[in-house]
């Protein structure tokens, strides 16, 4: 991209609207306009469930104000970006608080989903880190604190090794505990007793015991920073360990309005105040840090960024691709899968949808969801042989897989869910309501996996390779193995029978040259 492109993002928060134009100038981001509109939109959604009508109308106005700000540098409507993370997403109105901006402003909102907005955190948190010689070969803990959510990231050798997401954020610890703050003049011990579940839990599961490196990003480190000696370098803050404990000391005693004349903060700033550096303590105790690292932005720039520097992206998501699959492999492993059956699978089935391209007309996207149901198809026999299938399916979804949308980890789900006895189709309430243009594309992914699965029945992988060509509708598959590969033959006949009908070409098994 030139020189000169200008963009405009709209973020609306749950404390505030962000409003940021900025353009791309001699390789980096020149900031134009940058307003910040108090509101607090996440209150309501957390304590009440919806946003109240007068905070739409009103979001709506200082929308229409910044359309007109834009409409100066050029920007029209249609391409201002408008996001919206946790206080609309979790608001029960949000379609109609979607609907409400349409017509109201032209403006079509995307609500980033809770993975979304972590992702692009950890791109740019990671564009910040990756020049910095003294995290080289050194595990990183990540955390991004949002008002609703907390994400976890282990980042080591230029790869996320680990994510974590956690259904905990400053804005619903400060609305969980609220009625508390009222019962004792130690709130700080309660939220340390509260986050202390999550803690112990991640302590069981990091793939990495020593962490020296300690990086975090989101709801109050403007405060940490005004707060708190920091040294700047490479587009990075650092404050000392011993600083941050000194600041939470000084505030873990004090109630809303002492925070507010002493610091000089919003109330609703300073109801949050305790829940956010209590988050930070408790993250921290995780590692050895001795400094912590704020990279210089926040989720507005990052969005930035990636409208601006999108040939500069490609090498980040490059990596993030990688890290998905490797993400997904410590999962599968954290549930004892048979890793060489696995492999198997992984192999055949990614050789199989290459070779099918022209009948299937999907992606690399899709390649790489196939791929990671592939590895975790199998997981569920941790908890139960009988019926596994369902309990991939089941913790397929309640994982985090760094890369993927909430709507993406559901297919994989769905792809896992089908490898084995039962098929895609109107029997199963949670099939039936996905969109019909996604189910074809499940049941795509679904053939191709069961059977590659199938060529491997027996775990042992007798079958060495395959070769696939076509003749008109007719796909000849030709497996080279070993001489008693019986049951994968009968199951991968067996399973051919939906590949058949979702493609609409008939499958013809051979064995060194003979018909099966």
């Amino acid at each position: 991209m030139e020189n000169g492109r200008v963009c405009a993002i709209i973020e609306i928060g749950s404390n505030s609207i962000y409003f940021r134009i900025a353009q791309r100038k001699s390789g980096k981001i020149e900031i134009l306009e940058s307003i910040e509109y108090p509101l607090s939109l996440g209150k309501d959604s957390f304590s009440k469930g919806k946003i109240d009508f007068e905070k739409i109308m009103q979001s709506c106005v200082l929308i229409e104000e910044f359309i007109k700000l834009a409409e100066g540098y050029g920007i029209r409507p249609k391409d201002i970006k408008l996001i919206a993370t946790t206080a609309i997403r979790e608001a029960k109105n949000r379609e109609y608080i979607i609907d409400q901006i349409k017509v109201k402003t032209g403006i079509t909102m995307t609500i980033l989903d809770d993975s979304e907005e972590k992702l692009i955190m950890y791109k740019e948190i990671i564009r910040k880190i990756n020049n910095m010689p003294e995290l080289e070969n050194e595990a990183v803990l990540i955390a991004y604190i949002g008002s609703g959510s907390l994400g976890v990231a282990v980042y080591k050798d230029n790869r996320i090794i680990f994510t974590q997401n956690i259904l905990i954020g400053t804005l619903k610890l400060s609305e969980i505990l609220g009625d508390l703050k009222y019962k004792t003049e130690k709130l700080y011990e309660v939220i340390d007793e509260y986050m202390s579940s999550f803690t112990k839990m991640l302590i069981n599961i990091l793939p990495e015991k020593k962490i020296k490196h300690f990086v975090v990003s989101g709801s109050g480190i403007r405060f940490l920073r005004a707060q708190c000696n920091y040294v700047e370098k490479n587009c990075n803050y650092y404050h000392e360990k011993e600083d941050f404990i000194k600041i939470y000391d000084g505030v873990k005693y004090k109630n809303s309005e002492q925070l507010v004349r002493e610091f000089n903060v919003s109330k609703e700033r300073a109801d949050i105040l305790l829940p956010s550096m209590g988050i930070y303590k408790s993250i921290l105790e995780l590692t050895d840090a001795e400094k912590i690292i704020s990279p210089v932005g926040d989720l507005v720039d990052a969005y930035i960024y990636t409208v601006l520097f999108e040939k500069e992206m490609e090498e980040i998501e490059e990596m993030v691709e990688e890290s998905t699959i490797l993400t997904s492999r410590n999962i599968a492993k954290r549930y004892f899968y048979d890793e060489e059956h696995a492999k198997f699978v992984e192999r055949i089935a990614l050789k199989i949808y290459d070779k099918l391209k022209k009948f299937h007309g999907m992606g690399e996207r899709e390649r790489l969801l196939l791929q990671l149901a592939a590895i975790l198809h199998d997981i569920g026999k941790y908890v139960n042989i009988k019926n596994h299938y369902k309990h991939s399916f089941n913790i397929i979804m309640a994982s985090d897989l760094l890369g993927l949308t909430e709507k993406e980890t559901a297919v994989v789900a769905n792809i896992a869910r089908y490898h084995s006895r039962e098929l895609p189709g109107d029997d199963s309430r949670v099939f039936r309501n996905i969109k019909s243009e996604e189910r074809v594309m499940i049941s795509k992914l679904t053939a191709i996996l069961r059977v590659a699965d199938g060529l491997d029945r027996s775990h042992l992988q007798k079958v060495k390779n395959i070769d696939i060509i076509f003749k008109g509708y007719e796909m000849v598959v030709t497996i080279s193995g070993e001489k008693e590969i019986l049951i994968d033959e009968w199951t991968f006949i067996k399973k051919s029978k939906f590949m058949e009908e979702v493609f609409g070409i008939k499958t013809i098994v051979k064995k060194r040259g003979r018909e099966i």
